[in-house]
């Protein structure tokens, strides 16, 4: 029996594992998860961030993690207990595991829906597909040993040996720490969703923003020359970013274009243009809101110049919790040798990186690109422009979806 135990005992804490990086996601989709592609076109992201991905207020991989944890706390109970409790655990496991593979061959038809190959999603199901196998051979097992049917299995629920005094104090036992499982993983759900201010906005209130952006002015504008550019290209549809890149909001938005460069793969560009809030390059802010935003803002101009700046962003936003009050010219080298390392990056040296930098043209550039932020009447970060149309702040990110599907719809193909 022990081997059977320990065969699902590996299989669930593996999926326990992978749902538990992916609950993480959902709430921090800045996080780049190994396996799903790379920072702006991964597959997780984007199904982690669709309208599926929650049931009821809880995200699905929550509803995965209690799964596989619920799993691992009864294979122990059995392993420790052994005798009859092997019955009670399979029992369990049969339904539960049909149960699963039924569930997952609906969320394997949402996966075809959406059109994204979620690696991770996938190996979740393969890992229950695996578990209903291996719970199908133990029950044969057990079958051969003690001449055991499905119906005299489950009627071990309901003998009169399990209505003992100590049977009742067990199940008892079962049901209330399974409900107490279940009741820290929404909790745990929960203070992660308010942390990250993972508010849903009302139909009523979208429908309104929605109706508010389109009746908004189209300006007259002629964007100049950015290499600051995510996504393809050559894609049919831009977004203009004007960003500071110490800046909260900024950081934020960075986590949106993660979904929207998955979601809209080769549709849309984000093209990002400078408008630091320190006063030693921008003379329209009175303060430095971000202290040397305008290191940040050179070290970003050089990388795209050098052709790194996917990595560069990415490194960049991953240290962005330890210094985005005090970064500094050392912090923008340190990433850069971070990706030389990671990313074996062998043609660019270190001085060429600096020289970049300090470079007149890449100064020169920063100013021109804050000139034109004034003409547009740009005085905070991020301001985004859709179809020429200006969207202030932190947008939504529900609200961004929907005015970029508006927006390719009327792009002819």
């Amino acid at each position: 029996m022990k081997k059977f135990i320990y065969i699902l005992l590996v299989l669930v804490i593996f999926g326990s594992i992978i749902t538990g990086a992916l609950l993480f996601q959902h709430f921090y989709p800045e996080i780049n998860i190994p396996f799903c592609g790379s920072a702006f076109e991964n597959a997780c992201i984007a199904v982690n961030q669709s309208d599926y991905s929650e049931l009821f207020g809880i995200p699905l991989a929550g509803f995965g993690l209690f799964f596989y944890i619920f799993i691992t706390f009864i294979l122990l109970i059995s392993n420790y207990a052994k005798g009859v409790y092997y019955r009670f655990t399979l029992a369990f496991l049969i339904p539960l595991s049909i149960a699963s593979v039924g569930i997952d061959i609906a969320l394997f038809i949402i996966l075809i829906k959406l059109g994204k190959f979620c690696s991770l999603c996938i190996t979740t199901y393969l890992i229950n597909i695996i578990i209903l196998i291996t719970t199908y051979l133990w029950y044969k097992n057990l079958r051969e040993k003690e001449n055991l049917t499905l119906i005299k299995l489950f009627k071990t629920f309901i003998t009169d040996e399990s209505k003992s005094p100590h049977k009742k104090a067990a199940y008892s036992s079962f049901i209330l720490l399974s409900i107490l499982l279940f009741f820290a993983v929404v909790s745990t759900v929960h203070i992660m969703k308010v942390k990250t201010n993972d508010a849903k906005m009302t139909k009523a209130a979208i429908q309104s923003y929605v109706k508010k952006f389109y009746s908004s002015k189209i300006e007259n504008i002629d964007f100049p020359e950015s290499k600051l550019i995510l996504g393809n290209k050559d894609a049919k549809l831009t977004i203009v970013a004007y960003t500071d890149f110490l800046c909260t909001y900024c950081y934020r938005f960075y986590a949106m274009e993660k979904y929207l460069l998955s979601k809209f793969k080769n549709q849309i560009r984000i093209v990002h243009y400078n408008f630091p809030l320190d006063k030693a390059c921008n003379a329209s802010v009175t303060d430095s809101l971000y202290p040397n935003s305008c290191v940040a803002a050179k070290a970003m101009m050089s990388a795209a110049e050098l052709g790194i700046l996917n990595y560069y962003i990415i490194e960049h936003f991953k240290q962005y919790n330890n210094y985005k009050h005090r970064y500094n010219l050392a912090n923008a080298i340190e990433n850069f040798d971070q990706i030389v390392k990671k990313y074996n990056i062998q043609n660019i040296s270190k001085e060429t990186f600096m020289a970049k930098m300090n470079s007149p043209e890449i100064e020169a550039a920063i100013k021109f690109q804050v000139k034109i932020a004034g003409s547009l009447e740009v005085n905070g970060t991020p301001t985004v422009f859709l179809s020429n149309r200006k969207l202030l702040g932190a947008v939504p990110k529900e609200i961004l979806e929907i005015l970029i599907k508006k927006e390719l719809e009327r792009i002819p193909n």
